[in-house]
């Protein structure tokens, strides 16, 4: 009974896994960590590092940047570039509300 019981507890815990998988981008920052919902469901993006990111990279994750927006959580943003994203904020943040205004 035992055997069965464990099994059913790894069902249980694996499932809620990939149900927060899909739904969620876990976020690690220099804070701490940050839980942003995402826009679309699916696994990609699930786990980012952001503490060493700079402007440019916000380019390569778009939906990521968008999805923080969107969960009204630009001090990610902001914290993770320090000073340099000060000069490219104006132009992302134009693309950002573009593509979630589609």
């Amino acid at each position: 009974m035992q055997r069965i019981s464990s099994f059913l507890f790894g069902v249980i815990v694996g499932g809620a896994l990939v149900f927060f998988g899909q739904r969620y981008h876990v976020v690690r920052t220099t804070a701490g960590f940050e839980f942003v919902p995402k826009l679309s469901s699916g696994f990609a993006e699930t786990y980012v590092d952001v503490r060493a990111f700079q402007p440019g990279d916000w380019e390569k994750h778009k939906t990521l940047a968008a999805a923080i927006v969107q969960a009204k959580k630009q001090n990610i943003l902001v914290d993770s570039a320090g000073e340099n994203v000060g000069k490219g904020m104006d132009s992302l943040m134009t693309e950002l509300n573009r593509l979630r205004n589609k």
